[in-house]
């Protein structure tokens, strides 16, 4: 809410399906003066309708406590930029961590104070973000340049030169 608060017109867009958790959310959000028309509740979808739909939004925001795992992975994928901020658990750092092997440190916020401050930033500098879309964009264009991350098809050579090495080896 705060960060609401930061960027007036924005909207917080959720992963949505549960009636009793939106509607909390909606009422929270009203209480603390934000309108709670700007929390929208999104849909499952099939997996292509999923990642098109990533096209949409500016900004992807981990969540602190509990990171974004393989979704961080599809964001990025999808060619939206994500901020995130590591925490004390390995599940709180699982989007620093893709976001590293994504290239794009930048995107790694050292504790709360500057992810809250760099998200206001970005919401309210769209010309900036629209440049490290862009540069995230670009790096996903050609197959053999892409960041680790995403280089599916040597990783799978490697997981099976691995596996080969270590029947050999038995």
């Amino acid at each position: 809410m705060r960060l609401r608060r930061g960027v007036p017109h924005a909207v917080l867009w959720l992963s949505g399906g549960n009636e009793t958790i939106e509607q909390n959310l909606r009422a929270e959000a009203k209480k603390r003066g934000i309108e709670p028309e700007r929390i929208i509740f999104a849909t499952k979808l099939p997996q292509d309708e999923y990642l098109a739909r990533y096209a949409l939004a500016d900004l992807y925001l981990d969540t602190l406590i509990y990171n974004a795992g393989s979704t961080a992975a599809a964001v990025l994928w999808a060619g939206l930029p994500l901020l995130t901020c590591p925490g004390e658990t390995y599940a709180s750092r699982m989007g620093a961590s893709i976001c590293a092997a994504a290239g794009f440190e930048e995107m790694i916020c050292e504790n709360v104070v500057e992810y809250e401050r760099r998200a206001v930033y970005l919401a309210t500098h769209p010309q900036e973000l629209a440049e490290i879309r862009y540069r995230l964009q670009e790096k996903l264009k050609s197959p053999s340049d892409r960041p680790t991350l995403f280089q599916v098809e040597a990783f799978v050579r490697s997981l099976e030169s691995a596996c080969q090495m270590m029947w050999q080896n038995y």
